[in-house]
């Protein structure tokens, strides 16, 4: 093999596949990025045999070839490479990988692409076209919520559910739940699939830069195939059903408050600050002076009391008890101006929705039982 390509596109295909490859012991061509020259360019492929990346660069081939070789030596040496073209040239008789850039001149020992797992893909199945953005939007406030638990595997990922023109997203840790729904068109296949969470995680940062207006999903019983431009993530399903959740959705509220979703955002960060181990803040208003209280306290540390205005406030809660994390972390999960908070009595979950397009986001957390 021999060919030659930009320093910036080497460090774009290695930074897109580096971080899947696997620091497996047993299994060492895990620890490999698989460099191979293709029809259309010179491909850059890792997997740990959960998840899988393989993405293509622009690139000049004079002979075709292909090696594996140690990702960790490729990802420590190639922010020292400069701004000059890459010459890649591997002997075949001792598996080495030759580089020059520059001044540079490296020897890489590596080992044939025979030993290097096949990434497996999805044929025969049309795609469903999300819009990237609003996927990564919706998906980044969800990874949080995600419980990687051994004894329920069904949990340990997000729940991916399409039905007619509508993607519903879901994650939860049994605390707390995360819902987030997207339109899509052109939708032809239907069912719920779990995505692991490293899948969502690599997800994010592989087609996060890139220039793309949609992913292309394709979905069979055991994988995943995620396309954009000329990059593909594939990954295992996890088995099992998700929990059907649908039912610790509140119907009906005692009481809703309207609030600037940064004065709330602040208290609650103060008032984290003298809880106890139980992390507790208590919760309470009345729609009359349409203010909420919220307080704190600590026999070792103090006490934290404020009150904060709302834009609206309907019925009444007292003294309704949070973990402080799982409020925050709700009232981070929104970018809007103005949340809408509902309490659904004693012993039952707040729910945490934006104050416009309600349907299409929530946050519910369960309340600490003293």
């Amino acid at each position: 093999m021999e060919v030659t390509c930009l320093q910036e596109y080497f460090k774009e295909g290695l930074r897109t596949v580096e971080r899947i490859s696997s620091k497996h012991t047993t299994l060492p061509v895990l620890q490999n990025i698989l460099i191979k020259t293709e029809e259309s360019g010179l491909s850059f492929q890792a997997t740990n045999l959960e998840l899988g990346c393989f993405t293509l660069i622009p690139s000049k081939i004079k002979s075709k070839g292909s090696i594996a070789v140690p990702a960790k030596v490729l990802s420590d040496i190639v922010n020292n490479f400069p701004n000059e073209p890459v010459q890649l040239q591997v002997n075949k008789q001792n598996y080495t990988l030759n580089i020059e850039c520059g001044n540079i001149k490296m020897k890489i020992k590596g080992s044939s692409d025979e030993e290097f797992p096949l990434i497996p893909k999805i044929k025969d199945i049309d795609g469903i076209e999300i819009p990237k953005n609003d996927l990564i939007y919706n998906l980044q406030p969800l990874i949080s919520l995600v419980s990687v638990s051994e004894s329920r595997p069904e949990i340990s990922g997000i729940l991916f559910n399409f039905s007619g023109n509508l993607l519903t997203l879901a994650a939860t840790d049994t605390f707390r739940l995360g819902e987030r729904k997207i339109s899509i068109t052109n939708q032809q296949q239907e069912g719920q699939y779990i995505l692991p969470l490293q899948c969502v995680q690599e997800l994010i940062r592989i087609f996060s830069p890139i220039n793309e207006e949609t992913l292309l999903f394709l979905i069979d019983n055991n994988h995943v195939e995620i396309k954009s431009g000329k990059t593909t993530l594939v990954s295992r399903l996890i088995d099992g059903n998700y929990p059907n959740y649908t039912h610790i959705i509140p119907e009906t509220t005692q009481g809703e408050i309207v609030i600037l979703r940064d004065n709330f955002l602040q208290a609650a960060k103060a008032a984290s600050v003298f809880t106890s181990r139980l992390n507790d803040v208590y919760l309470s208003f009345n729609a009359e002076d349409k203010t909420v209280n919220l307080k704190s306290e600590d026999s070792n540390k103090g006490s934290f009391d404020t009150k904060i205005e709302t834009k609206e406030a309907k019925g009444e809660i007292n003294n309704t008890v949070f973990n402080w994390r799982y409020l925050i972390d709700g009232l981070e999960s929104f970018r809007d101006e103005n949340i809408s908070f509902s309490f659904c009595g004693e012993g039952k979950p707040g729910v945490i929705r934006p104050e416009k397009n309600k349907e299409k986001q929530l946050y519910i957390l369960m309340p600490i039982k003293l």
